[in-house]
């Protein structure tokens, strides 16, 4: 194909991807970022094709940066709404699940199966508990718990909610980076973070439970307990991702498959992180409230049913989902 024709043919491709960069640089249309990135990759083919025809620098210079513009729109400063995130959030997370629905499950049981258990096994032989937890971290939670529900908030002034609410944020998040950075160490460390959390929390519990303090504990957790346990269990999934990615990088290098897997698993992770926020902000200014305990249980069930929908999608069949904004 001659120069003069190649240009005749591709020149409404490079024009639409000019306009559609314009109207993204005046921050006037979220349509055109979700037509950006197909146009850009066509104008990258011509781009590659005037080079190897060798249809000259001007042409090629002239491609190179208006692809180099689109490439800095993608990757630097992308017009993002917050409905695409809150669609990414219901949808593409779900999706990303759906995509490794065994892992997932996988993440879960080896969570949820020591937690549970744990918590059963005590109330049957409460000995169990000092195998899991310090006698100094039983004591804590035992004397914790040592009062009514309606004994909980005696005392407690709305400054110390809020400097509960930073304590709970950085608890929280600290448990979750760990369990999901663990996954670097070839997914060991986040294997290990998911038994052991399951374990010693299950052993809190159960010996809160054991000793008599169960009504008061349950007032308390329930309502932010399903969004703190299932987002541990998430970013268990997340770093298993990760290390599944390194022990098996098939022609990537790790460094490389590490890099994608964790892009992949990154929108979970920040749902988890997200919802590790709110498990804090409830418990905060919630759980340790005086309404009555039907208002609790009832609030406290919804919330898990709400989570326990949310992520139950993931176990469906079904197309994978949007890409993150």
């Amino acid at each position: 194909m001659r120069r003069d024709d190649f240009v005749q043919a591709h020149q409404p491709l490079w024009d639409e991807l000019a306009e559609l960069l314009d109207e993204l640089d005046a921050g006037r249309s979220p349509s055109a970022a979700e037509r950006m990135p197909a146009v850009y990759r066509q104008v990258c083919q011509s781009l590659a094709l005037a080079r190897s025809r060798g249809y000259g620098t001007e042409l090629v210079d002239e491609l190179n940066a208006l692809v180099l513009r689109a490439y800095h729109q993608l990757y630097g400063r992308r017009v993002v709404v917050p409905s695409e995130w809150l669609r990414y959030a219901l949808e593409g997370v779900i999706g990303q699940l759906r995509k490794d629905r065994r892992l997932f499950i996988v993440s879960m049981l080896l969570f949820f199966v020591p937690f549970l258990g744990t918590i059963a096994a005590v109330q049957i032989q409460p000995e169990l508990a000092f195998a899991f937890a310090s006698p100094d971290d039983l004591a804590g939670i035992e004397a914790m718990y040592d009062r009514s529900p309606a004994q909980l908030r005696e005392g407690r002034e709305s400054g110390s909610d809020l400097y509960m609410f930073g304590f709970y944020i950085r608890n929280n998040v600290g448990i979750g980076f760990r369990t999901f950075a663990g996954g670097a160490l070839f997914g060991l460390g986040s294997l290990f973070f998911l038994l052991f959390n399951g374990f010693y929390l299950g052993a809190m519990i159960g010996h809160v439970m054991a000793v008599g303090h169960g009504e008061t504990f349950w007032q308390f957790a329930i309502g932010h307990g399903s969004f703190e346990l299932t987002a541990i269990a998430l970013s268990g999934y997340c770093g298993l991702k990760v290390g599944l990615a390194m022990l098996s990088p098939g022609r990537r290098t790790r460094a490389r498959a590490m890099y994608e897997s964790a892009q992949e698993a990154l929108g979970v992770i920040y749902v988890a992180f997200a919802m590790l926020v709110i498990a804090a902000f409830i418990e905060a200014f919630w759980s340790s409230s005086g309404l009555p305990l039907l208002t609790k249980w009832l609030v406290g069930g919804s919330l898990w049913l709400i989570v326990g929908a949310y992520l139950g999608r993931a176990l469906q069949r079904g197309e994978p989902a949007a890409e993150a904004p």
